[in-house]
């Protein structure tokens, strides 16, 4: 198990059987074997992670690799030819990021907004001035 520290002073209970944790608690000891304790006596468990089901696991695999990803979302941009070299392409365009959908064959669950999480680090390398895209096949190029 990691160390981790906890700023005891901004600890605020939302609910009345963990009072006495901000009262009288100053340090990470006396916190651990206070919470412990209250837990205990109201039959509260510790959230396991391991445990609880997962809301939604996405199953999707890509196909491509990501500097593919890159490649072909930055191809399919509407103003990628009239984009000048220092200026960003659009990431809100829908239809784009509907066409890169459809090509990556993203599909969801039948929700657009998941897309833009999933491949978010391909939809901000994609849509890079011209310039930096320069640099970023480069880097690329060089670590393949």
């Amino acid at each position: 198990m990691e160390k981790c520290s906890l700023p005891l002073d901004g600890f605020l209970p939302t609910s009345y059987i963990f009072a006495a944790l901000h009262q009288t608690v100053d340090d990470s000891v006396t916190f651990s074997g206070t919470l412990t304790k209250i837990m205990t006596e109201a039959s509260l468990s510790f959230f396991d992670p391991a445990s609880t089901p997962a809301r939604h696991q996405l199953k999707y695999k890509c196909s491509f690799k990501f500097p593919d990803r890159v490649r072909v979302m930055r191809n399919l941009h509407p103003h990628v030819s009239s984009a000048s070299d220092v200026e960003m392409l659009d990431t809100s365009n829908r239809p784009w990021r509907r066409k890169c959908e459809e090509v990556m064959g993203f599909t969801g669950y039948g929700s657009h907004s998941q897309f833009g999480g999933v491949f978010k680090e391909a939809l901000a390398c994609a849509s890079l001035s011209r310039r930096c895209n320069r640099l970023f096949s480069s880097i690329i190029v060089k670590h393949q």
